[in-house]
């Protein structure tokens, strides 16, 4: 066997041995998914992490939405987070619109956090309502 064989074979065993490591470190996460009733693949989750995203960060406030049927996407939550938004408050303030009878889309919300909004969902007080009050 030849040098640059024996240097083949050894990139490729730390290939496999990488993205196994991968695979095997992300399972525990789609195993929290799955019971949280998200249907992801660990391949996305792997995904999620070599885009340098937190799965700790990004599967509750996806679970919560999914949990409300907000049909929000692990790219979209993903894309926030990698942005520096807060996901977390994003998800509230979705659901918290829609508990005031409004709707309000991911990317309404998130373009609000984005712009340094500590609360993105706090509608603005209309004129007539500080009156009857």
């Amino acid at each position: 066997m030849s040098l640059l064989d024996a240097l083949f074979a050894i990139g490729a065993w730390i290939a496999v041995f990488t993205g196994l490591a991968l695979v095997l470190f992300e399972v525990r996460w789609w195993w929290r998914a799955r019971a949280a009733g998200l249907d992801l693949h660990v391949v996305e989750l792997v995904g999620v992490r070599l885009r340098g995203a937190n799965p700790r960060q990004i599967l509750p406030a996806l679970a919560r939405a999914h949990a409300a049927d907000l049909g929000v996407s692990l790219t979209e939550v993903t894309d926030h987070a990698l942005a520096g938004g807060r996901v977390d408050a994003v998800v509230d303030a979705m659901i918290a619109a829609r508990d005031e009878g409004r709707e309000v889309s991911f990317r309404q919300a998130a373009r609000r956090d984005l712009a340094g909004e500590r609360e993105p969902y706090a509608s603005p007080t209309r004129v007539s309502e500080s009156i009857e009050s």
